[in-house]
């Protein structure tokens, strides 16, 4: 049985590939959002599209670091009208 679905393998590389080409030294939480916008592949995937998030929206978010304390900041920059990050996001399959 694979550890990782080829969805998830997919979004890493790419994740992997945009934490390369910001020359970092591990793959961020912002890199995996790129992952997987660009694969758009995945519940997550699909739910950040049908919300409009692109990929310069990210890499915008980006090359502007925040800690993962910070959460709530880059929630409101990709979801302006949401008034708060949601504690859990329901995915049907």
């Amino acid at each position: 049985m694979p550890r990782f679905s080829n969805d998830a393998i997919i979004t890493l590389r790419l994740a992997h590939q945009e934490s390369q080409r910001l020359n970092k030294e591990m793959i961020e939480p912002m890199d995996i959002l790129v992952g997987l916008v660009k694969s758009r592949r995945g519940a997550v995937a699909r739910f950040l599209i049908e919300r409009g998030v692109d990929l310069r929206s990210i890499r915008d978010l980006n090359a502007d670091p925040v800690g993962d304390e910070d959460f709530s900041r880059v929630w409101k920059a990709l979801f302006p009208e949401e008034d708060t990050a949601p504690i859990v996001v329901e995915v049907k399959s």
